[in-house]
Order: structure tokens, then sequence, then C-alpha cells
């Protein structure tokens, strides 16, 4: 795969420079989902999507509530734009930053695909979307992901605290899941997800408890 070749994914790294409103580029496009970390320093992974909003973040290391903060304001057509936003880990001045950034389809639709509605922004060329739903607590609960095929890699997260974010890969068996910390073995998921057979949905085998 050439370096031109379009993959809907790209990673770029910067310097924060401490201000408010650095702009960086060199995306490509203009990014759905970026997921930043300080390359050297021991403060958390924030990821941000255009679905929940720019200044929304979750964590995948930790089991804390999605939060709100200027760290974080704007997806650009080539990139973001980050803030120093009193102890920004995400433009600390002279701070090593790395984003990994993927292209999702740009456009937020509601899929009435499952038996929950959801907003999914999907990207069918590359394989990959976001999806978000509010859960209902229905064991056989399905959820539309908006791509043309089974995905090989769901990575499951609610939007308050005390839950760990959930791997689920299809090569390690769809019944079972990984934490996305890894410090874990694998397990037998308590609420399973698998892919039907027309591919359009990941359903819930067991208690699909509110998002």
């Amino acid at each position: 795969m050439g370096a031109n070749t379009p993959t809907g994914f790209n990673c770029v790294t910067y310097t924060g420079n401490g201000t408010t409103g650095q702009t960086i580029g060199g995306v490509g496009f203009q990014p759905d989902l970026v997921w930043l970390k300080n390359r050297g320093e021991t403060n958390n992974h924030f990821l941000y999507d255009a679905v929940r909003g720019a200044r929304n973040y979750l964590g995948s290391n930790t089991a804390v509530a999605q939060a709100t903060t200027n760290q974080m304001t704007a997806f650009n057509p080539d990139g973001f734009t980050v803030d120093e936003d009193g102890g920004s880990a995400t433009n600390d001045d002279g701070d090593n930053f790395v984003a990994w950034c993927w292209n999702m389809g740009g456009t937020n639709v509601a899929n009435t695909t499952g038996s929950i509605n959801s907003t999914v922004r999907a990207n069918p060329t590359y394989g990959q979307s976001i999806v978000s739903y509010t859960g209902n607590a229905t064991s056989g609960a399905t959820v539309g992901h908006g791509l043309s095929k089974a995905p090989e890699l769901v990575i499951s997260s609610r939007k308050v605290p005390l839950i760990e974010k959930d791997i689920k890969l299809n090569f390690i068996g769809e019944l079972n899941k990984l934490p996305l910390k890894l410090q874990k073995l694998i397990k037998s998921s308590e609420k399973k997800t698998k892919t039907n057979k027309k591919k359009r949905l990941f359903f819930f085998t067991s208690s699909c408890k509110t998002v």
C-alpha cells in the first residue's frame, strides 16, 4: 500500500504550544474520530468523535464518565483544533502528542435497522463506523452499524463511569471480549455482542444496559 493510498486512517504528531486554538493539519481528510495521547507523559488517552461532538471526550484507559472540556474544539477539513484548557493533556506547551485519526463518512444519520434506533456515522468504503445508542436492558436487542459487512472489531463504551471499555474481536469468538486496557485475560462477556447473518446489525445475547 503506497503512502498516498486512501485508507480512511492517518496518524499525525505535533508539539503543544500552550495557546488557545492551535490548528493541527496534515491529516488529509476531516477526521470524525480522533484518539489523542501525550507521548512523553503518563496522561490519559483522550477520544473525541463527531457523533458526540468535538468537546466531549472518553478515556480509553480509565473508567470515567464522558466529560466536556475545551481541550479539543473542532474537526477541520485537514485536521482538528486543540486548546490549552487549564492542565490540558492535548496542547501543553512543549509537549509532544500523537493523534490517530479516522474518516467515518462525514455525516451523522439516524439508523432504524435494529430494534434499538441509533445515530451512525459510517464509512462503508473502509468498513468503519461510529454508533451511538441508548440501551433498553433487553436480551436479543439489535443495533444497526451502517456498514455492508459484519465488523471484525467492536470497541464499546458507556458514557457513564465505572465501566471498562471492551473490545470484541471476531477471531477470539463472538461471545468473548477483551478489556481495552488489556491487563486481563479474554473472558466471556456479561453483555455479549454478536453480528447476525444480515451483517448489518450487532446484537446482545444478554443484558443490554442503558448507555
